[in-house]
């Protein structure tokens, strides 16, 4: 896995927020494998979403600051379209923010660490335990 892209799901940004994070050890290994770890801009709308039904109590600029204080994170800049793209054949998901999220890991070349059952299911580059 040299020269590793790590791509993060909105529920693994929040993890590894969190003082007490119990990964498993494939995560643990792919975040000090990677070279450099990004999200998509969905992760940052869905953390906000989140935050508006009550689930996070933090903004979604307090969660990026706070990854960023422990790892080198970027969110990603791929074309939107481009992204929306390679989303639309994913029909596995109903999820429009797993869609996004995988389709920007899948054109960034990158591995999508999550632990989403259904994406770790269909989306070979996915990785968790």
């Amino acid at each position: 896995m040299a020269a590793l892209i790590a791509y993060l799901d909105t529920h693994v940004v929040v993890m590894l927020t969190q003082p007490a994070r119990h990964l498993p050890r494939k995560a643990i290994a792919t975040l000090r494998q990677a070279r450099l770890l990004k999200i998509s801009p969905a992760t940052v709308l869905e953390l906000q979403f989140l935050r508006e039904i009550g689930r996070l109590k933090r903004s979604p600029d307090n969660f990026l600051e706070a990854a960023r204080e422990a790892f080198t994170l970027e969110v990603c800049d791929q074309p939107f379209n481009d992204v929306v793209s390679a989303a639309l054949p994913l029909s596995w998901t109903r999820d429009p923010f797993d869609r996004i999220i995988v389709a920007q890991a899948d054109i960034g070349q990158g591995v999508l660490l999550t632990k989403d059952r259904r994406i770790l299911e269909n989306f070979k580059a996915a990785t968790w335990d």
